[in-house]
């Protein structure tokens, strides 16, 4: 095998790293987001039911930017040969924003009507500019590794995501303890820093390209329409399982004092689950790998939410260890549907699909109150059913 081969076939380790460290930041800074938002609205006098009306519209202009964001960072990539113009800016407007909006709360700070408009245009900017980068970002995986070794690759992606999650239920009391000031101040220095680390290492990569035929229209249309039902699938699947079915199992079976102790233990079991998804995916192909966790996760969460309370740890358990093949087959999956040059569109489709999913799942929350677990469930089994719908259809031949 000459050096050439041999380097189209490695991983780029530091610089997958790097990407990971970006994206943790990335779920870190809506983390902090999310912990604060009521609390921002109330200070300028906005109801705290505004606050779901408002991640709506977030999720709703995600839906349209993610995907235009992803082909224009496309064309300045074959324009320039980098996506970094894209990166750059929403880092830095992001993170400018998010150190900022504490601001508007500050004592001594108006809050009239004109103060309480430029605050909700303040956070859906922030959103807007959390947007611009994420997805040319996330391309760069692309350049870092090669198809065949996406799987693995992405095992730093999903272990730092999962990571992240965990602070939700086990230091969401601690981050707040500091004040908006410094939790958000953190998030937005996390944010920059990771992004600048990210630049200094990317430098480094040999940029590793796809050898394969660039797929005809047709096909590219069917699999990028695949990529947004399976982003919205997934996006669906995700916040039933893990922010409602889960988190209701828990309560019936250990009590609610426990709730966020156990689910702090969920999100690192799939931490923990990820590499081995990574290396399965590796080896049966990724696309095996997502339908095969897919649909055995389908099949469980009907049968956890019907299951006696003294079988749910043992079930739950097992769906959290199939659900790591979803969660580490996402960016194989976008990259694998994306035409040849096109990785930035791949991502912005899956995670424009997921924006709409988030929408819906929004739209269904309020109502949540007369669903039952096992009518979570089985909502979640349907989203499943649709992600190995997306994944057989768009499958290339």
């Amino acid at each position: 095998m000459n050096s050439e081969t041999s380097s189209s076939q490695r991983i780029w380790w530091p610089q997958v790293l790097g990407l990971s460290g970006l994206n943790s930041a990335f779920a870190f800074a809506w983390l902090s987001y999310n912990l604060w938002l009521v609390k921002l609205l109330a200070a300028v006098g906005i109801s705290a039911a505004f606050a779901a009306t408002l991640l709506l519209i977030e999720s709703l202009l995600a839906v349209v930017l993610e995907p235009l964001v992803g082909f224009g960072s496309d064309r300045t990539f074959r324009a320039l040969g980098t996506r970094w113009p894209f990166i750059v800016v929403g880092t830095i407007a992001a993170g400018a924003v998010l150190a900022a909006i504490p601001l508007f709360v500050l004592p001594g700070a108006s809050t009239g009507g004109a103060m309480r408009g430029v605050m909700v245009g303040a956070l859906i900017a922030w959103s807007m500019a959390m947007t611009v980068f994420r997805t040319p970002a996330l391309a760069l995986l692309g350049r870092y590794s090669s198809l065949e070794n996406a799987p693995v690759a992405a095992i730093a992606l999903s272990v730092g995501a999962a990571l992240v999650a965990t602070l939700r239920p086990a230091a969401r009391d601690w981050l707040v303890s500091f004040g908006p000031l410094a939790c958000l101040g953190a998030a937005s220095g996390v944010l920059l820093l990771s992004a600048g680390c990210l630049f200094v290492v990317d430098r480094a990569a040999h940029s590793v390209e796809r050898e394969d035929p660039t797929p005809t229209a047709d096909a590219s249309r069917l699999r990028l329409a695949a990529l947004v039902a399976a982003g919205a699938a997934s996006g669906i699947a995700t916040k039933m399982i893990f922010g409602e079915l889960l988190p209701r199992i828990i309560v019936a079976a250990f009590g609610g004092a426990l709730r966020d102790r156990v689910l702090t233990g969920v999100f690192i079991l799939l931490a923990v689950a990820c590499p081995g998804a990574g290396f399965v995916a590796k080896r049966v192909t990724n696309d095996g790998a997502l339908l095969v966790g897919a649909g055995l996760v389908a099949l469980l969460a009907p049968a956890l939410a019907f299951a006696p309370v003294f079988a749910t740890g043992f079930l739950g358990a097992v769906l959290v260890l199939l659900f790591s093949l979803i969660a580490n087959g996402f960016a194989p999956l976008a990259l694998s549907r994306a035409p040849r040059g096109r990785a930035g569109l791949g991502f912005g489709m899956y995670f424009g699909g997921a924006a709409a999913g988030s929408a819906l799942f929004a739209w269904l929350v309020p109502k949540t109150e007369v669903f039952t677990a096992e009518d979570v469930a089985l909502i979640a089994a349907g989203a499943l059913a649709v992600l190995c719908a997306a994944v057989l259809v768009s499958r290339p031949r």
